[in-house]
């Protein structure tokens, strides 16, 4: 593709320019690629850690991890094109200066967008905060470079192109530092480097010494707070729907889509949902014998999902009122459907034959610890909701769903027994199985 679009567009587009093409391409391509590595570039941590038992310094583990990171498979489709682009069509445009300043800005891109994958999979479950900030701010960045250049790509062959070219590699090797530093934390290779643990007040009262909706609520929030898996899952989970939320509100030329705005809202239920029985802790063999705890239990994941749903809602009704207040309306109706259909079907896929979850794992997605009965039925759920509007139409179809929702709602306290009765079926069997992979 590199080396013959400028033929390509030739028969296919005659009046295209190869070079406009991909200059205004460059950024969204690299955006695309980034969200391409988050959902399926792996940084081999895992793989690397039985190397720390061998007698090498420790820190060679971490540079090895690093480099074998550096050839993903999308690091290499993306060289593949530009090298070729800029050898043939770049080249003969502008000359070999242009050209090797085009592609070593363009590679120091390629490389900005891998590093910045690793950054986000080892340090979010840490520091989620700091980390979509650093992202966000890259991204920004990015945008407003290629506004004040006039165009980022058409600058890189330009007069001042080595210049670019340089500040975007120093940018590269600033993340490759952070990126090296996050590998040595996922490694845990020093104390320092170690997930930060919540401070608990002298004598401040917790509810871990009797079972209620309390005391398990305390527990999950504390597990979600120390535990950088299931913590970067949810965090996954919020950006998702954040950017959801952001591409439904100026979908179709300006016109609101109903349905990213409707399922933006359940993103952080469903994923926080699915970890009601695999998300063990060795205070709930004691809780759950308690009585009146399975039913107490049941209550904090139910609340969890519905106060997740609350947390998102609220951020998308400040950006609908910014960006299109008209659909408001929709962003409650997403509210309903999360809280009163997605959040129980997702505490109810996790009794679907859960398995253990690694805790230190990095993934973008909670796949692992799903059964595919748990995928069909919460796949189920989003799809009645995309029945419904897809045959009524957009406006009766989200009344119809509202109506649904809150059917779900007013239903939750039967959701609880039914739930509870599964729960109490099943907890043994989870027990049984985790403790098993200890």
């Amino acid at each position: 593709m590199g080396f013959l679009l400028p033929d390509t567009l030739s028969v296919w587009a005659p009046g295209v320019s190869a070079l406009t093409l991909v200059d205004a391409a460059l950024l969204p391509a690299i955006a695309m690629l980034t969200i391409g590595r988050v959902l399926f570039q792996e940084v081999p941590t895992r793989g690397a850690e039985a190397f720390l038992l061998l007698p090498m310094p420790r820190h060679r583990v971490a540079r090895a991890v690093l480099a074998r990171s550096a050839v993903a498979p999308l690091t290499i489709v993306a060289l593949a094109f530009a090298v070729p682009f800029a050898l043939r069509t770049v080249r003969g445009e502008v000359g070999p200066a242009g050209a090797a300043a085009w592609l070593a800005g363009v590679a120091a891109l390629v490389a900005v967008s891998h590093l910045a994958t690793v950054v986000w999979k080892t340090r979010l479950g840490e520091t989620p905060a700091q980390t979509v900030g650093l992202i966000a701010g890259l991204g920004a960045g990015a945008l407003a470079l290629d506004v004040a250049t006039g165009g980022l790509s058409a600058a890189l062959r330009g007069p001042a192109g080595g210049l670019v070219a340089g500040a975007l590699a120093l940018v590269a090797v600033a993340l490759g530092a952070l990126a090296y530093r996050s590998i040595v934390g996922a490694l845990y290779l020093d104390t320092a480097s170690r997930p930060r643990r919540l401070r608990v007040r002298a004598g401040a009262p917790v509810g871990f010494a009797r079972a209620g909706l309390r005391a398990f609520l305390e527990l999950d929030l504390r597990l979600l707070a120390r535990t950088r898996y299931p913590r970067g899952i949810a965090v996954n989970a919020a950006v998702l729907g954040v950017a959801l939320t952001l591409s439904g509100l100026v979908a179709d030329s300006g016109q609101p889509s109903t349905l990213l705005l409707l399922f933006a809202t359940g993103s952080v239920t469903v994923s926080v949902g699915q970890f009601a029985l695999p998300f063990a802790s060795a205070h709930y063999d004691r809780l759950l014998t308690l009585p009146g705890a399975t039913e107490a239990f049941v209550g904090a994941k139910l609340a969890l999902g519905v106060g997740a749903a609350l947390g998102l809602s609220g951020i998308q009704a400040g950006l609908a009122l910014v960006l299109a207040p008209s659909v408001l309306p929709t962003v409650g109706v997403g509210l309903l459907f999360a809280a009163g259909v997605l959040a129980p079907v997702a505490v109810l896929g996790s009794t679907l034959a859960p398995k253990p979850l690694d805790v230190d794992d990095r993934v973008m997605l909670n796949y692992k610890v799903q059964s595919f009965a748990a995928q069909i039925i919460v796949g189920l759920a989003g799809g009645l909701a995309v029945a419904l509007v897809v045959a009524l139409g957009p406006e009766t179809g989200v009344r119809a769903v509202g109506t649904v929702g809150a059917g779900g709602v007013l239903a939750l306290p039967l959701w609880a027994r039914l739930l509870a009765s599964r729960v109490e079926r099943q907890r043994h069997a989870v027990a049984a199985r985790f403790r098993a992979t200890l």
